[in-house]
């Protein structure tokens, strides 16, 4: 889940490696329009991709700034009436906050047992609200990619989801502390492997290797480890069925995210739209993989409650 869209704002290298591409075929396109645009085109392919995606959208953006992107108020901004991604950011900011909510409300209606993963489950969709609070007013002003609040959010909300497994095995059998470890450092590697690609710390392929190869032990883990064959073993069918539903989750649901960064940072192709495209999925993918994840959870925790197991 740690990947993210191509920083907005241009940096001082990005604009030196472009003036030495114009300062060069300078001459050129003076005598030979054509074939100085084709010098230029050919320059600039061979730059890293994550210096063409910051031009062409500072280009974009310079050339073509967002007509009324949105309205000022006494107050502060309110969103614009074709701001698709911001729209996004909202929906996502209500659908958290409703997520908490109905979680707090549902929390003392669980087996005992459950209540520690359902109160886990509100923390996570509560985090993400705050979080998606100053991400919407971060676009809707800006509209530049919220990253370090996005990262901010999963840092905290994604390690959270996966020690969700172990507290599902926990509440009808026993299990070790270390698969508690064990998922918290995968989870902690894929993430920070995805923030020091997207930061610049290491190099945007080693981030995606060092990411992938995080979210790889969990999947190993809760398929073919010890979480996995605990989940096999339990005679709880509501155990099991959060289980698998979390587990589909986190190796479906959480695919979204590496193909963003891979399509923005990657791929053979890539647009100044890619940001606002990305950003939309992410937002709309946000809200299953906090919200269902957590809808899971509370689905299995009743289902004990209709067998007469409340505590």
């Amino acid at each position: 889940m740690g990947y993210m869209t191509a920083p907005s704002a241009i940096h001082a290298d990005q604009i030196r490696a472009f003036s030495r591409l114009l300062v060069d075929n300078a001459p050129l396109l003076e005598r030979h329009p054509q074939e100085a645009v084709q010098a230029i085109e050919i320059g600039f392919k061979s730059l890293p991709k994550e210096d063409q995606v910051g031009i062409v959208q500072y280009v974009d953006r310079t050339l073509n700034p967002p007509e009324h992107p949105f309205m000022s108020t006494e107050n502060g901004v309110t969103l614009g009436a074709h701001d698709i991604v911001g729209s996004t950011f909202f929906i996502a900011m209500n659908m958290m906050l409703a997520f908490t909510v109905f979680f707090l409300l549902e929390r003392n209606t669980v087996p005992v047992q459950w209540k520690r993963s359902v109160t886990v489950a509100m923390l996570v969709t509560g985090i993400a609200f705050w979080n998606y609070f100053y991400m919407r007013s971060a676009w809707v002003i800006t509209q530049q990619s919220p990253t370090v609040y996005r990262y901010t959010d999963w840092l905290i909300t994604v390690p959270l989801q996966i020690v969700e497994f172990y507290l599902i095995l926990q509440a009808t059998t026993n299990v070790s502390i270390m698969l508690f470890w064990r998922l918290l450092i995968g989870s902690l590697v894929m993430l920070i492997g995805g923030f020091m690609g997207e930061v610049g710390a290491c190099s945007v392929l080693v981030g995606f290797v060092v990411g992938m190869l995080g979210w790889l032990y969990i999947l190993f883990e809760i398929f073919c480890g010890e979480a996995g064959a605990v989940a096999g073993n339990s005679n709880s069918k509501a155990c099991a069925s959060a289980f698998n539903t979390l587990r589909l989750i986190v190796s479906a649901g959480w695919c979204i995210y590496p193909i963003g960064y891979y399509m923005v940072y990657l791929g053979p192709t890539f647009s100044y739209h890619a940001d606002s495209v990305v950003n939309i999925i992410y937002n709309l993918a946000d809200l299953v993989n906090k919200g269902a994840f957590g809808i899971a959870i509370w689905a299995a925790a009743k289902s004990d409650v209709k067998k007469g197991l409340l505590q």
